[in-house]
């Protein structure tokens, strides 16, 4: 996630944390806080006063995407996982109090979101009141910073109560057809392998201070009595997109699945990447543009909501402008297209002899100094994107901006590179910026092919 300069200064900026919101005397270099035993902790989950900036411009963007979904008929609700220390702080060690600013981060974030009408889902709360949280099969692996299969189906079943006691999600849920879903529980505990912490101890400690949980093996499967021939149809209709949490292993969707009876369609990216980049990865689908979400769950750890778009320490490939990121997600949104009236001139000439222009562009062979370039008139300002259709079997496109006929910024896109075709939509001024011409390079590629490309119109809060 980091280079080796990146994490050296985060390891000194850790140092201030841990002087200024603990009293500890753990390590800067560690990233695991040895609990009582056999606890183990992360230390990225400590949060004080300086990450405020941070948490804000999150839940400014957060927000405003929101208001962008709810004018294109979407439903969010946003699932902020509590951090492992606050649910489980008695098992701190003794020299690691925690301070008013991280016991109260989690509910000041719900509330101003809730001030902005988002949909928010308070897991906090709900952990912190329920008898399960101090069983034998704890929500948190005690070795792992990931919730376990006790704390996957507590969530999921808060998930459920929430939308139950919201006239307008029930209402979306009764229009989704159902899928009979099935959980079956194993008779016996089994050993869980699933230990990060323990791992990022210093090699010197004694491995066996640090037993594995045990919980019951939990699987879920569709009834192969019951089988409603209309949910593969809704697939798409409720979407998880979110972090490592959401992944597979953790059994969050499959859980989702079993409380609500529905298909949920889930897209769940590395921390490496964070969860902006996973909204953006769900957003640019073809199942999203098929079937567009009814109701769209983002889980988002705590932690990561010091993180916005810009946040510093990100790579550069999964790093964007917080102004940019809602443009991109939003032209990715938009379901229809509000059209623009700025005409368009397009030139293939630089794509070489094997260019051809009928409906649309084509060329085989293309080299990585080939371009298509466009050019408009008025420029494109921030509200405008490009719509096109494309195709290739190279790997990802560059797009270069020109403003005033001046070099103004070149960025990569992500496409799908298996000669099939696809939706691109991009918006390519920001700010203030004015576009008049933009060139897409589909690099070194068999095949590609644009057309039916337009101007559209979106309009951002």
């Amino acid at each position: 996630m980091f280079s080796f300069i990146s994490l050296s200064k985060i390891f000194c900026f850790l140092a201030v944390v841990n002087l200024f919101f603990f009293s500890s005397s753990v390590s800067a270099e560690e990233k695991a806080i040895l609990g009582k035993e056999p606890w183990l902790f992360y230390e990225y989950d400590l949060i004080n006063e300086s990450f405020s900036p941070g948490i804000q411009d999150s839940i400014d963007v957060i927000w405003k995407f929101d208001k962008i979904l709810k004018s294109n008929g979407i439903q969010l609700v946003f699932v902020l996982v509590p951090v492992k220390m606050r649910i489980y702080e008695k098992y701190l060690p003794n020299d690691l109090i925690m301070k008013p600013f991280m016991a109260e981060n989690y509910d000041r974030i719900l509330k101003k979101l809730g001030e902005q009408n988002v949909a928010v889902v308070d897991l906090n709360t709900a952990m912190l009141k329920s008898s399960d949280r101090d069983s034998d099969m704890p929500f948190f692996f005690r070795m792992d910073t990931h919730w376990s299969p006790t704390g996957v189906i507590f969530s999921a079943k808060t998930i459920k109560e929430y939308l139950a006691n919201k006239k307008e999600f029930q209402d979306i849920l009764n229009s989704i057809p159902s899928t009979n879903y099935i959980l079956t529980q194993s008779k016996r505990k089994v050993h869980s392998k699933i230990r990060d912490l323990l791992m990022m101890l210093p090699q010197d400690s004694p491995a066996h201070r640090y037993p594995l949980d045990r919980y019951y093996q939990v699987s879920v499967s569709k009834s192969a009595v019951k089988e409603d021939v209309m949910g593969a149809t809704s697939l798409g209709s409720i979407a998880l997109v979110g972090t490592s949490y959401s992944q597979d292993w953790t059994g969050f969707s499959d859980a989702l699945r079993y409380v609500l009876q529905r298909e949920v369609l889930t897209v769940a990216v590395n921390a490496d990447q964070g969860p902006w980049v996973g909204m953006l990865k769900y957003l640019r689908n073809d199942a999203f543009h098929s079937v567009p979400a009814k109701i769209l769950l983002w889980e988002i750890p705590e932690r990561a909501m010091i993180a916005p778009p810009n946040f510093l320490y990100r790579a550069e490939r999964n790093r964007f402008d917080n102004a940019e990121w809602l443009s991109r997600a939003g032209a990715w949104v938009q379901q229809t297209c509000t059209p623009s009236t700025i005409t368009t001139s397009i030139s293939p000439l630089s794509l070489g002899i094997s260019a051809k222009v009928a409906e649309g562009i084509s060329a085989s062979n293309t080299k990585d100094a080939d371009f298509v370039e466009f050019s408009f008139h008025p420029a494109l300002q921030a509200k405008d994107y490009i719509n096109v259709m494309l195709s290739t079997t190279g790997g990802n496109i560059t797009v270069e901006a020109f403003e005033k006929s001046k070099p103004a910024r070149r960025v990569s896109l992500e496409v799908a590179n298996d000669g099939a075709e696809h939706v691109l939509k991009t918006p390519v001024a920001f700010g203030q910026q004015s576009v008049d011409r933009v060139r897409i390079y589909p690099g070194a590629s068999g095949s590609f092919a644009l057309r039916q490309w337009k101007v559209c119109q979106q309009s951002l809060p």
